[in-house]
């Protein structure tokens, strides 16, 4: 049966009677499915009316009380957009009533990917199915199957999958890609699963996630966007700010102003310290205009429902900053040290000349082009004599004498057979650095028996040690250093962080994002090579 026949005014009761004991749902769906396919894209319901007609919570329709700052979020129709989030501020159920919505409305299959595959099944029956289960609209359109993986909505389909199977993420075809969880993914799948638009008239792709740490996962793409931050307004001094956890909270006063309240705890103005009004209507600001993407970073300071004497106390007692600032103030973190940054950097230049070197050291990272750090000892210091790259270890020979190299430590991996090469023309002289030490209680262990000559190096205690050295101004570089391409970034890309291992027992490591890091390694080899050349000179091989 048609839908067509119940428009005729002159059907028969007969004739209907015996139509409606033929029909099918199979049939009443592609009619459907037609008819939404032949109306205007201005006749379709936009997100927030059938937001707020067909989405259910607990029994009561979708509202924003408490979290009103999330309107603008929501019903934004960007096509590509970034959310760098707390945790447990209603994005993920954006993001599923987003998915519902696509395939009914814009006609086209999502993409909804999570980090990992045993993932899905928790996520479709404790996030997705009550919201089926809520809304007689949906429970009416979508289809359920036994296959959490998979949820037919109309005539469309929703695809859950994890982020670790290329084969399963590359059998899709869809028109909006949802990336919830980013930075727990398998980044290098992320450009794979960014694929699966290809023939789509829409392409919408929406990635959220907490961040973990600095340029890395969903805060590398956040900083590609246009960084809408929310403001609020001071009352009293009409200062416009966006909620910082260091420099908004503050524990209540009590009669005695020197003695804070230990029952209250305020977001004040960072300029006159007055209370800020979070029920007030704030304003979400771009950072960064003009950028292609659409950026949103949500703290849970911005919502006048969170409970700032909950996250003080949290604050106060954790032993886990790291998850504080990720999961509350939806921040990435670095620990205190853990970073280089401009004033570690700038605080090493100097404007100095040398005549002539002699008895130089040398560390060589190896990437598309070797990174090189050449320098001369100068006391407790060492001066960059050279910083730069080159394309190939003839250029490395040419420095050995220009520079009188003494020691060099050069990157064993990824070209083995070229950096042997190199080493074998300069016995006693060249070591392969491989990051293999695993004694907790030594930096490097040179193998001066062995041809080529190689040294075995403790990865974190010898990153740790060459940022101190920056820190502790003793890796001298010149005044112009910061205008070397790649320098000051490639150095400020190794962040140290605490991880958990398999057994449960925490350590600290070191991780770059997704920038790369070359001269950092470059500068750990060369002070491994300056402390080997100190304590063993040249090698007789």
């Amino acid at each position: 049966m048609s839908l067509d026949l119940l428009e005729r005014p002159a059907t028969s009761l007969p004739a209907l009677r015996k139509a409606v004991e033929t029909v099918t749902v199979e049939t009443l769906l592609a009619d459907l499915g037609r008819r939404l396919a032949d109306r205007p894209l201005t006749e379709r319901t936009t997100f927030e009316h059938w937001l707020t007609e067909n989405y259910f919570i607990d029994g009561r329709r979708f509202g924003f009380e408490g979290y009103e700052p999330l309107q603008q979020v929501y019903f934004d129709d960007h096509p590509d957009m970034v959310i760098m989030k707390s945790a447990q501020c209603r994005i993920s159920e954006y993001l599923i009533a987003y998915a519902f919505y696509f395939a009914l409305q814009r006609e086209e299959n999502v993409f909804y990917a999570m980090p990992a595959k045993d993932q899905i099944k928790d996520f479709v029956m404790g996030r997705v199915d009550p919201r089926i289960d809520e809304s007689p609209r949906l429970q009416a359109l979508i289809r359920k199957t036994d296959n959490s993986g998979l949820k037919q909505v109309g005539l469309n389909f929703i695809y859950f999958r994890g982020s670790q199977n290329q084969r399963q993420i590359k059998s899709v075809d869809a028109g909006c890609d949802i990336l919830d969880e980013f930075d727990e993914m398998v980044q290098k799948n992320v450009p794979t699963m960014k694929k699966r638009l290809g023939s789509s008239k829409y392409g919408i792709v929406k990635e959220a996630s907490t961040p973990t740490y600095f340029e890395y996962g969903i805060h590398a793409e956040y900083l590609k966007s246009d960084q809408n931050e929310y403001f609020l307004k001071c009352d009293k001094c009409g200062k416009w700010q966006t909620p910082d956890w260091l420099k908004n909270i503050r524990p209540a006063p009590t009669r005695d102003k020197a003695i804070p309240n230990p029952d209250r705890v305020d977001l004040v103005c960072s300029d006159c310290g007055e209370p800020l009004n979070r029920a007030q209507e704030g304003e979400w600001r771009p950072q960064n205009p003009g950028a292609l993407k659409r950026g949103y970073h949500i703290s849970k300071l911005i919502f006048k429902v969170t409970n700032l004497l909950a996250l003080w106390i949290e604050y106060r007692d954790t032993l886990n900053l790291q998850d504080f600032h990720n999961g509350n103030l939806g921040q990435p973190y670095a620990p205190a040290g853990g970073k280089l940054d401009d004033l570690a950097l700038n605080g090493c230049r100097e404007a100095y000349t040398i005549e002539k070197a002699t008895g130089c050291t040398m560390g060589v990272d190896v990437g598309d082009l070797y990174h090189v750090r050449v320098s001369m000892k100068d006391g407790t210091k060492k001066k960059a004599v050279f910083i730069g790259t080159v394309k190939n270890t003839e250029e490395l020979d040419r420095f050995m004498k220009k520079f009188d190299v003494r020691r060099c430590v050069i990157d064993g991996l990824p070209e083995t057979r070229e950096a042997t090469k190199f080493a074998l023309r300069f016995p006693g002289r060249v070591f392969l650095a491989y990051y293999l030490l695993k004694d907790p209680n030594k930096t490097y262990e040179f193998k001066k028996t062995e041809k080529p000559l190689k040294v075995l190096i403790n990865r974190t205690r010898a990153m740790d040690e060459t940022g101190n050295r920056f820190i502790e101004r003793e890796n001298i570089i010149p005044m112009e250093a910061n205008t070397i391409p790649g320098y000051y970034d490639q150095l400020k890309a190794p962040q140290k962080i605490k991880v958990t291992g398999a057994d449960g027992n925490e350590a600290y490591s070191y991780v770059e994002g997704s920038r790369a890091d070359h001269y950092y390694h470059a500068e750990v080899y060369d002070d491994i090579a300056g402390q080997g050349q100190q304590q063993y000179g040249i090698c007789v091989v």
